[in-house]
């Protein structure tokens, strides 16, 4: 009796270890997503501004209403019309304007 619970258990024993499978044998059924598609080119992080430019009429309006905002201050000034990127356009100095024009250094604090 002893040897057949013996042969019992070691068979049992045999096929749950036979039931395991052991692992690393099969081929894994899981498969790798693909990477996300890179954005396109055409994808900026900022939108790029209009490819504007002024026209004459533009630049001598501008010019006017500085004028205008400047004779409404009663302070004479120097304006100048520039673009996008600092191009001058235009420069008008009215007739009492200061004629020494200083632009501060960045190193020295504006007062």
């Amino acid at each position: 009796m002893r040897m057949n619970r013996s042969l019992a258990f070691v068979s049992s024993l045999a096929l749950v270890l036979a039931g395991c499978g052991g692992g690393g044998s099969s081929p894994s059924s899981a498969v790798t997503p693909p990477p996300p598609p890179p954005p396109p080119a055409s994808a900026n992080l900022f939108q790029v501004p209009a490819q504007e430019a002024l026209t004459a009429s533009d630049v001598q309006t501008i010019l006017a209403q500085a004028v205008q905002e400047a004779q409404a201050r009663n302070q004479p000034s120097t304006i100048a019309v520039v673009d996008r990127v600092g191009n001058v356009l235009a420069v008008f100095i009215m007739g009492n304007a200061n004629a020494s024009l200083g632009i501060p250094s960045l190193r020295t604090p504006l007062t």
